[in-house]
């Protein structure tokens, strides 16, 4: 019988008092309830654990460390920083002056060995092309005379399948040989020259990093280029010769693939470059 009521309680059964005691001691504990150093001591465990955490996310993401002590070490001093237990370490300037005269230093000094260079559409307004949104200036407030139905359109896929005809006569008018490279380009093909050089990324699709003389394997031309143009249906590529002989004629340029009769769009990335201007950006992030 003893023995009977001994295994009902340690099993959870009539022994209530017992288990209520307890339930209510281990509920107020892992709460903090009324013990204001339980509460306490609660609060800084759970800081200190998201505080490590955090920390140990950045550091093991963007710091390579030689050694597990070394690790440790750097950990305990972000920790400390993060409560305010010590000052921040002072981080050593790369630029001797954050300015433009501090880069061209830095540069000249040998310090920059794989540069990455990202350009827009402000690179080209000093050779004539305009960019997008400048008051006036900008192409979005020069379209009225294609009657969009806004001046984004120009550039939508979807608008270009319903009409394509305001795309080509904005074509004829920004197509490449009109205008010349500016020194922002030259200065882009000079890293080139010099081996400084990794990655060009533009948005640009002026074709004038080509013109300058930028080799197209380190140049990612995100928006694509004038250089080929491709069939918006069955992809077929077409050389910018062939497109120029159409554009200027003027008429639009219309795919020759037996039993296609899509539209030739300059500016459309391959499959493949599509690929490989994904596969850079993967390399960036």
């Amino acid at each position: 019988m003893s023995s009977g009521q001994d295994t009902k309680g340690a099993e959870g059964g009539d022994n209530s008092n017992d288990k209520k005691e307890e339930g209510s001691s281990n509920s107020q504990g892992a709460a903090g309830g009324d013990n204001p150093d339980s509460k306490e001591g609660g609060e800084s465990q759970t800081t200190e654990k998201n505080y490590s955490l955090q920390i140990q996310h950045i550091s093991e993401r963007y710091i390579v460390f030689t050694s597990e002590e070394e690790k440790k070490s750097a950990l305990f001093d972000a920790f400390a920083v993060s409560l305010g237990l010590k000052d921040e370490p002072k981080i050593e300037s790369l630029l001797d002056t954050v300015d433009f005269n501090g880069i061209v230093k830095y540069i000249k000094d040998g310090k920059a060995k794989n540069i990455i260079t990202m350009a827009g559409a402000g690179i080209s307004t000093s050779a004539g092309i305009p960019d997008f949104r400048s008051p006036e200036t900008g192409l979005y407030d020069n379209l009225q005379k294609y009657n969009l139905p806004e001046p984004t359109a120009v550039f939508s896929i979807d608008y270009f399948k319903e009409n394509p005809e305001p795309f080509f006569m904005l074509a004829r008018e920004l197509w490449p040989g009109v205008f010349k490279p500016t020194t922002c380009h030259y200065f882009i093909r000079m890293l080139q020259e010099k081996g400084l050089l990794l990655r060009h990324f533009t948005q640009n699709i002026d074709t004038l990093e080509s013109v300058a003389g930028l080799d197209p394997e380190v140049c990612v031309e995100a928006h694509g280029h004038f250089r080929t143009g491709h069939c918006i249906q069955c992809r077929a590529e077409y050389t910018q010769d062939w497109m120029k002989e159409r554009i200027m004629k003027p008429s639009i340029p219309k795919c020759e693939a037996k039993g296609c009769e899509g539209v030739v769009k300059p500016g459309e990335l391959s499959p493949l470059w599509t690929k490989r201007k994904m596969f850079c950006f993967q390399l960036i992030e």
